[in-house]
């Protein structure tokens, strides 16, 4: 059965240009976790959905491994959370955006669901 609410954990690898320390990455992801997240529907899915903003939050955030440009986290995030355009921001459309407190442009590999955690 489909859990609609349910926050997930998410494996993230993405490539930075230019790379990023892995002491500056350790840094930026804490800050972002309380800060509510403000996503315009993405750009990858605007043409078929309303183009509206919604607000999320990321509960948990840690650097897995940093490898010259490549970088792997996990994350926890609340339901309906574009964890991509959490990652490179989305043009803008995704504020804050991990790209845009690090000052780099982001780029997602892969992204993995690693958990549902069920609330009840």
């Amino acid at each position: 059965m489909k859990e609609d609410r349910a926050a997930k954990t998410y494996r993230v690898l993405f490539r930075t240009v230019p790379p990023v320390e892995e002491a500056k990455l350790k840094g930026a992801l804490p800050v972002l976790v309380p800060e509510p997240i403000a996503q315009q529907t993405p750009e990858r899915v605007v043409h078929r959905r309303a183009d509206t903003t919604r607000h999320r939050r990321i509960l948990a955030a840690e650097v897995v491994r940093v490898d010259g440009d490549r970088a792997e986290i996990r994350v926890t995030a609340e339901a309906g959370t574009y964890i991509k355009e959490w990652v490179h921001g989305d043009r803008g459309r995704t504020s804050p955006s991990l790209a845009e407190r690090l000052g780099v442009a982001c780029e997602v590999i892969e992204l993995d669901v690693l958990d549902v955690l069920d609330d009840r």
